[in-house]
């Protein structure tokens, strides 16, 4: 029986090979937080929404494994499209360009698909006018995006408006940790301690984030299952995931 993550990487390789656009991200409590506070509406456009922090699954109180992650469902969608044409965009230029590296060597595998264009996220973003120019300069029919939450997301929609076919995959801080397989110790995983070295790795950038934002998500933890729960992406999210379980 395939596990969550594998069934959804199952759906998006179908999606796919129909000639479908689709779009997917997923959501821990500091990107629900941000977005709760932009309107969830803002990613209401967004074909399959997922849960990924630990947390906010846990305060969604949800029955059954909807948890999924990019980190998971990436490296277990890409050998299922054969002959992808693959742009990554996000994070700074030399973690994108070992990240680069770590992709086409261990993730594509035998597929026989090409990186046809990697831009960093900072000076190398095409702007929102610009992305039609830059889909039709490289043709991609992957786009992997690793942006800040809001930012990712609406970069993301952008680029799948304007698609005809293919997948757009948000997915965080995962260009950062692909080419760091030690990124999390054997332990953090089993004890669910993922978010404590994180914390450890980024503790000016984090701290917040594991703290006063917790405090927040948990306040206001029914009106955010509320929120995702009125998602049409989370809906089919998790839709997905329990088709492709019991398949």
């Amino acid at each position: 029986m395939p596990d969550a993550s594998t069934a959804l990487a199952r759906r998006l390789a179908d999606d796919w090979r129909a000639g479908r656009v689709a779009c997917v991200t997923w959501l821990n409590h500091h990107s629900a937080l941000t977005l709760a506070e932009a309107g969830m509406a803002t990613i209401a456009d967004i074909d399959y929404v997922g849960i990924d922090g630990l947390f906010l699954h846990g305060l969604l109180g949800h029955q059954g494994d909807v948890r999924t992650s990019a980190d998971l469902v990436i490296p277990r969608v890409l050998p299922l499209l054969p002959g992808a044409r693959i742009a990554l965009v996000g994070t700074d230029r030399p973690s994108l360009d070992r990240a680069e590296q770590v992709i086409v060597e261990d993730l594509i595998g035998d597929a026989g698909s090409v990186i046809v264009d990697t831009r960093d996220g900072y000076d190398e973003l095409p702007r929102r006018e610009e992305v039609a120019g830059w889909l039709e300069s490289c043709r991609p029919d992957v786009v992997i995006v690793g942006l800040g939450a809001v930012l990712q997301e609406r970069w993301a929609m952008e680029v799948r408006a304007r698609l005809t076919g293919g997948l757009v995959i948000t997915c965080g801080g995962f260009l950062d940790q692909v080419h760091q397989p030690q990124y999390y110790p054997a332990w953090a995983y089993p004890l669910r301690l993922n978010w404590a070295v994180r914390v450890a790795r980024e503790p000016r950038r984090l701290w917040r984030r594991y703290s006063l934002e917790g405090v927040e998500a948990f306040r206001r933890r029914h009106d955010l299952r509320s929120e995702i729960d009125g998602l049409p992406g989370f809906r089919a999210y998790r839709a997905a995931i329990a088709d492709g379980v019991r398949s």
